[in-house]
């Protein structure tokens, strides 16, 4: 089980350098993506090594039981273990980077192109008092958030449309069972 976990490092350290990419495609100069991504991939990292971490060892054991090889393990054992700090991790980095101030701000001022969105909302709101221009720009920019995370969860839902936690099964058995009942009601009431 120990070796699962230490061989799906490596493919974690990719996922969350895939999130890092996310990130610096959204930036614009190589010191402020060079922040961006290193906070970025830790933080991924630090998730997605908890996440696989809290998987049981136990899913482990009957995979290989039933005779599942490694890929098949993370395929479907670890990978529906962490969709939801994969999704976490697409709507930190998409959201982070649309909305980075704090590095770009603090190293060059929003000076020599640097200026991202955030810089540039600040700098209308505060030097040149248009305040209302810098909060449309805000508007548009949260609009700009929730498209992605709709998008990015439409995409998700596509991906993992076959992972099941049980939940579903059971509401299908559920309603079965409610179906069944409602039907021997009726005839119960059609004998009398």
């Amino acid at each position: 089980m120990i070796v699962l976990k230490i061989l799906a490092a490596p493919v974690m350290v990719a996922l969350s350098l895939l999130a890092a990419m996310v990130t610096f495609l959204f930036c614009v100069a190589s010191a402020v993506c060079e922040l961006g991504c290193i906070v970025l991939t830790l933080l991924s990292l630090i998730l997605f090594i908890g996440a696989i971490m809290s998987i049981g060892s136990s899913l482990y054991e009957a995979a290989e039981i039933d005779g599942a090889n490694k890929w098949q393990q993370f395929k479907h054992i670890i990978l529906p273990g962490i969709q939801t700090i994969l999704v976490l991790n697409i709507i930190l980095s998409i959201t982070g980077s649309l909305s980075a101030f704090e590095g770009p701000y603090v190293i060059t001022s929003g000076a020599n192109g640097t200026g991202t969105y955030m810089v540039q909302m600040d700098k209308i709101a505060h030097t040149d008092q248009k305040v209302g221009l810098a909060s449309a720009m805000a508007v548009i920019l949260l609009i700009i958030i929730i498209i992605c995370t709709l998008l990015q969860k439409i995409v998700m839902g596509f991906l993992f449309r076959d992972a099941d936690d049980g939940t579903a099964k059971a509401r299908k058995q559920a309603k079965k069972a409610d179906k069944a009942r409602r039907r021997a009601m009726k005839a119960a009431n059609k004998v009398q």
